[in-house]
């Protein structure tokens, strides 16, 4: 990993972004224990890198009408990811 002192913008934002998510994880491998001790080895490796891309993809707008957009967006498909959760399967 590039060291911080020499880093260029864009690496220290990666940087930002990965320590965010892997904060996230530690706090919720704490929290949630026995979630994460029962779950796939891959689960830690799978939500840190769904954090690091939100981060990542947030932190490219450039003003205030690109965030509200991101923020827009970012609703409208968690709301159509929690309608495809909760249709029955016998419903297809």
């Amino acid at each position: 990993m590039t060291d911080l002192v020499t880093a260029d913008h864009n690496d220290l934002l990666k940087r930002l972004a990965w320590e965010v998510s892997k904060n996230v994880i530690d706090h919720h491998k704490k929290v949630y224990a026995e979630i994460f001790k029962n779950a796939p080895s891959t689960l830690p490796i799978s939500l840190r890198n769904g954090i690091y891309n939100q981060i990542s993809s947030a932190m490219k707008c450039k003003n205030d009408l690109e965030i509200i957009d991101w923020i827009r967006s970012s609703e409208n498909h968690r709301k159509q990811m929690r309608k495809i959760k909760r249709t029955p399967k016998n419903a297809e």
